[in-house]
C-alpha cells in the first residue's frame, strides 16, 4: 500500500514543521523517542499526555501507543509498541483510518509501504557484563539461587495473554518448591492490576462480584481468580537492579505480555540472557528468527510448568555452561543485538521518515 500523503501535504517545509506527540510522558522520557525527536532539531515538538489538549493542526502527529480520532496534520504516524493484549485498539483496522504510517515490532505487519518495523529498543545499563569479563564456567559457579520470575502483577481478558501463564508458574513453585523460587516486582502484594479491559468487561464482572447475594467461597469459585485476593509467599519485594538480581538465579521465566505475535521480542528475554541467566521463554512465535534456541528453554516444547521444571532439573551442569557459553557468543557477536541500540533504532526510524516527507513533498 503506497503511502498517499502528497495531496494533504503539499510543499510541507523539511524544517520549522510543527509536531504534535500524544502519549508524550513517555515519548519525553523514553531513550528512544528522546533521541528520534532530538534528530527533528528545526522543529517544534509539544508533548501531550491528554488527546483533548492537543492542537487542531500541526505539520505532523505522533501517537504513542494511542490512536487519532481525527486528522490534526497531514503525516499521522502511530508507534504501535503495546501487544493487543495490552492495547487492543491500535490493532483493529477500523481503528487505523486517520494513521498514515506505522512503526511497530510485528513481523507479519510489515510491508515498508504504511508498516515499518520497529523494534524495542535495548541499550546496555552501565556495570559489569559477565560475558566480558568471566568465563560460562566461573559464572555458573557463583549461581546461589534456581528459578526467578520478574515481572509486575497483570491480567488481561483478550486471547493468547500470558498473565495467567505466569501466575500459574508462581502458584505451582510456591507448592511443589517453594525453597527454589523466588517473585520479584509490582503490584504482587495487593489486588491484581488490569490491562486491555478498555471494553469494560473487568469493571461489569467485578461489579457482578461484589453484588451477587452468595457467599464469598462460593463467589470465589464461580469467577476467576483474579477477583479475591491470595497473598504469594514467594514474593520478595521490588528491586533496584534487575540485572544483579537476576545474575544470582540459574533460570528465569522470561514470558512476554502475549504469545501470538511475530517480533515480540522485549528486554525480557535480554535482560536474563545479559545477566548469564538461561530464560524460559514463550511469547514471540518467531523467537528463533533473534536468538538462537541454544540461548534458551523453549516453554513451547513442554506446555506446563510441571514438565518444564523437571526438565530444568535434567540440565547439568556441562550442558548447562554449553548453553552460557551459547549465550556468551551471542552478546559478543550478535549484529542484531548490537543493532537494538536506542540511537541506531532511531535514525534508522528518522530516515525512514524522511523518505516519506521526501515522497509527499515530491
Amino acid at each position: 500500500m503506497q503511502i498517499d500523503i502528497a495531496s494533504r501535504m503539499g510543499t510541507m517545509p523539511t524544517a520549522h514543521k510543527r509536531i504534535a506527540v500524544l502519549g508524550g510522558s513517555w515519548g519525553a522520557t523514553n531513550p528512544l523517542f528522546k533521541t528520534l525527536f532530538a534528530c527533528f532539531d528545526q522543529c517544534q515538538i509539544d508533548y501531550y499526555e491528554h488527546r483533548q489538549d492537543m492542537p487542531t493542526r500541526a505539520d505532523m502527529a505522533f501517537f504513542i501507543d494511542c490512536l487519532p480520532e481525527s486528522r490534526v496534520a497531514p503525516l499521522q504516524v502511530l508507534f504501535r509498541f503495546e501487544p493487543s493484549v495490552v492495547i487492543p485498539e491500535t490493532w483493529q483496522p477500523q481503528h487505523l483510518t486517520h494513521v498514515d504510517v506505522i512503526f511497530t515490532w510485528d513481523d507479519d505487519f510489515i510491508d515498508e509501504q504504511r508498516c515499518f518495523k520497529l523494534n524495542y529498543s535495548y541499550d546496555l545499563r552501565p556495570g559489569r557484563l559477565w560475558y566480558l569479563h568471566a568465563s560460562a564456567e566461573d559464572w555458573y559457579r557463583q549461581k546461589t539461587r534456581f528459578l526467578t520470575l520478574i515481572n509486575g502483577h497483570k491480567l488481561s481478558f483478550q486471547p493468547g495473554e500470558l498473565y495467567s501463564k505466569r501466575l500459574e508458574w508462581i502458584r505451582y513453585m510456591e507448592a511443589q518448591a517453594p525453597d527454589r523460587f523466588d517473585l520479584y516486582g509490582t503490584q504482587w502484594a495487593q489486588p491484581i492490576g488490569l490491562v486491555g479491559g478498555i471494553n469494560g468487561r473487568y469493571k461489569l464482572l467485578k461489579k457482578l462480584y461484589r453484588n451477587l447475594p452468595l457467599p464469598k467461597g462460593l463467589k470465589n469459585q464461580i469467577f476467576p481468580h483474579y477477583f479475591s485476593f491470595k497473598p504469594f509467599p514467594s514474593y520478595r519485594g521490588t528491586i533496584q537492579d534487575k540485572i544483579e538480581v537476576l545474575g544470582r538465579y540459574h533460570f528465569a521465566i522470561c514470558y512476554e505480555n502475549c504469545e501470538t505475535h511475530a517480533g515480540y521480542v522485549t528486554e525480557k528475554i535480554w535482560d536474563s540472557l545479559v545477566s548469564g541467566t538461561i530464560p524460559v521463554y514463550l511469547g514471540a512465535t518467531n523467537i528463533e528468527r533473534y536468538i538462537p534456541k541454544s540461548c534458551f528453554i523453549d516453554a513451547r516444547d513442554w506446555k506446563t510448568p510441571r514438565a518444564i521444571y523437571a526438565h530444568l532439573n535434567t540440565i547439568s551442569a556441562s550442558e548447562y555452561v554449553e548453553r552460557l557459553g551459547a549465550i556468551q557468543e551471542l552478546l559478543s557477536t550478535s549484529s542484531y543485538f548490537e543493532q537494538l541500540r536506542s540511537n541506531l533504532i532511531a535514525d534508522a526510524c528518522y530516515q525512514t521518515l524522511q523518505t516519506i516527507l521526501a515522497r509527499g513533498n515530491g
